[in-house]
């Protein structure tokens, strides 16, 4: 049980080492490569997806099962993450779906956290080794015995892997070779993961000391008595180190003296995790069941946030979020800033593994067996500056007939708060009058409720928000109509692609009977779709506008008529014309697609804004581009529906509530 004990600990060790705030320079770097990334920070300043507006969004986005606890913190690197079990193995699991790509049995249990670093993979394990192993198949490359557990995450700087040991000493290994450069005694076991800063390396021990060791030598500079043991690895930034100690205080030290600066008394609880230090805060957890953020100048305390249990998971830190769990079993975001929740996922155990987030995913381990990875969908928010409403990818349709109040909008629209959108501009007008003769509800507008008060099933064939002015409603398509809820926003706002896929202009729906005369061409609205290649697609509508249109201001918008697709704001062409209707183009999730218009709405009543919807069963083509087809292509929830069953979004302003099934 003293092995256990200790054990649940030394996860919470890690490092930082980074300037106040400053993203690198350079392109940016978005991996997570070691327990607190290369910039020694458990601060990534890369992350550039969730953000404090909608990481309440996000959801499961895969697991993976391992034999046993997974208590070391996930590496992510090109799309790999790397982690290590109490199951004896280090893994290799698909970043995107969490399939096994090779794992790797250290024999005695591997909780330290790996370390990547030019392909390979540094780890150590309870059989007292570090282990290097090659990143693409897991291959052994070397592996160098160390005394006694080796529980400490590795640093790797400089072609050297820094790590400690429980048999007393900090290694400085050579990251090609294994061959020891250097060993540092201290006075007990080194539990702590080197920080490596400035060619200084910060390390604490179970001594009670912190030390600072030249990097190249091992010689010592100073040390610093704690009064209790120090599990937690420090952090270093703007020239102080800040770290954790057993004695109940987190301290902040002079790095280049070791000159105590400041300390925050917790209370009667031990404080054995690891900092992180972002935009002069610092973040720790405490076994008093808190996370706290303390001004690093000062070590007064800005906020904390009270968990249910011990707080034993080292905070990671994004784009204005702290992600962190604790013995409550979940895991948490808070607000940076303030400390407010944001969002939460309870696990199947305590959560000690520390997150990483990268390109909008958070990882993190469980004690239930599995690693998990939580993500905002398949699809992020297609508009580049976000929305003013605080939109979110809501319902495929345009209408629901219990629609709330008009806000902010012309009088043909009404606000959807649930969706965070506003309805259509025809549909509501239209549909139930001539020329559509059915009652609203029956046959009309998926989305309404039909005259027995049951929601629309779907059958087929689906009607558009332009309501059924040219054609039977039961056989109008959105694909060459007007559907998908409205996000009205500044003309020519930049939209982004909401996931990876190929960008291309569809066909007209060549199924449809040529005497059906259903609705219009895919030029009236200036349609385009994004295809993801996993049967879905993203569908836009008005990416363009028709000369002399004028705004609800009474301002003309467009002098002569453009097409906005594949273009960017300042008229960068993303992908030409010729390219959108013949081969398509690659995109990446964030790229610019096009910008918002107006194209295909009344001339004098124009209000600029972007239709979106989600589709399913598109036609894959080997010679040619993607078709969408009556009864093949159907629009679907982006949160679960999948067209088989009554569209959600019928009666959940009567109530109902939308069921997020889409992982």
């Amino acid at each position: 049980m003293k092995h256990v004990r200790i054990l649940i600990l030394i996860l919470c060790a890690g490092f930082v080492s980074v300037a106040w705030g400053q993203p690198p320079a350079g392109k940016c770097n978005n991996d997570w490569t070691e327990f607190l990334r290369t910039n020694m920070a458990r601060w990534n300043p890369c992350e550039k997806v969730l953000g404090v507006n909608n990481v309440g969004t996000i959801q499961l986005k895969w697991t993976s099962a391992t034999g046993r606890y997974v208590e070391s913190s996930p590496a992510v690197a090109n799309g790999v993450l790397y982690v290590g079990s109490t199951d004896n193995n280090v893994y290799a699991l698909d970043a995107s779906t969490g399939a096994l790509l090779w794992s790797y049995n250290t024999g005695p249990i591997s909780d330290s956290s790996p370390a990547v670093a030019n392909g390979v993979v540094y780890v150590g394990t309870y059989d007292f080794n570090v282990y290097a192993l090659d990143a693409s198949t897991g291959a052994l490359l070397w592996s160098y015995p160390t005394g006694n557990v080796v529980s400490s995450s590795p640093t790797v700087a400089n072609g050297v892997v820094y790590v400690g040991s429980w048999d007393h000493n900090v290694y400085a290994l050579s990251a090609s070779t294994g061959a020891k450069l250097w060993s540092y005694p201290a006075g007990n076991s080194v539990l702590s993961s080197p920080a490596v800063a400035n060619g200084v390396v910060y390390v604490g021990s179970t001594d009670h000391n912190v030390y600072a060791l030249d990097a190249s030598t091992g010689a010592l500079l100073w040390s610093y008595p704690t009064g209790d043991q120090v599990r937690s690895s420090p952090a270093v930034a703007n020239g102080v180190v800040y770290v954790g100690s057993d004695d109940h205080n987190v301290y902040a030290l002079k790095a280049s003296t070791g000159a105590p600066l400041w300390s925050y008394y917790t209370g009667l609880y031990r404080v054995s995790c690891s900092p992180a230090v972002a935009n002069r805060v610092v973040y720790v957890g405490s076994d008093d069941n808190n996370v706290y953020a303390l001004d690093a100048s000062t070590g007064a305390k800005l906020w904390s946030y009270t968990t249910s249990s011990y707080v034993r998971s080292s905070p990671a830190v994004a784009n204005g979020v702290v992600y962190i769990g604790s013995d409550d079993n979940n895991v948490y975001a808070l607000d940076a800033s303030t400390g407010t929740l944001l969002w939460s996922y309870t696990t199947g155990s305590y959560v000690r593994s520390s997150p990483a987030v990268v390109n909008g995913v958070v990882y993190v381990g469980s004690w239930d067996y599995k690693v998990y990875a939580f993500s905002i969908g398949f699809l992020s928010f297609p508009l580049a500056n976000g929305d003013p409403y605080g939109a979110k990818i809501s319902s495929v349709f345009d209408h629901d007939v219990k629609a709330d109040k008009q806000t902010k909008a012309p009088s043909f629209y009404g606000w959807n708060s649930k969706a965070r959108a506003f309805t259509g501009e025809e549909g509501v007008l239209n549909c139930g009058h001539p020329p559509c003769s059915e009652p609203v509800g029956t046959k009309g507008l998926v989305g309404y409720k039909n005259t027995k008060d049951q929601p629309f099933l779907v059958t087929g064939h689906y009607t558009g928000g332009s309501g059924c002015n040219h054609g039977p409603c039961s056989h109008f398509l959105f694909y060459t109509g007007h559907s998908g809820f409205d996000y009205p926003q500044t003309f020519r706002t930049q939209i982004i692609a909401t996931a990876d896929g190929l960008l291309f202009i569809p066909s007209d729906d060549p199924v449809i009977p040529p005497d059906q005369k259903l609705g219009e061409s895919v030029s009236k609205f200036d349609i385009l779709a994004l295809d993801h290649g996993n049967g879905f697609a993203s569908w836009f509508l008005h990416v363009g506008c028709e000369a002399g249109t004028i705004d609800n201001k009474g301002n003309v918008v467009c002098k002569k008529t453009q097409d906005f697709r594949g273009i960017d704001a300042s008229g960068k062409v993303i992908c030409s014309h010729d390219q959108l209707v013949t081969t398509g183009c690659p995109v990446k999730r964030g790229d610019v697609v096009g910008l918002v218009g107006n194209k295909g709405l009344l001339k004098k009543t124009s209000v600029s804004h972007l239709h979106f919807e989600v589709r399913t069963g598109l036609t894959e083509n080997k010679n040619g581009l993607p078709t969408c087809v009556v009864a093949k292509c159907i629009p679907v929830d982006p949160y679960g529906w999948t067209g088989t069953e009554s569209d959600p979004y019928s009666q959940f302003l009567g109530g109902e509530q939308n069921v997020k099934l889409w992982k």
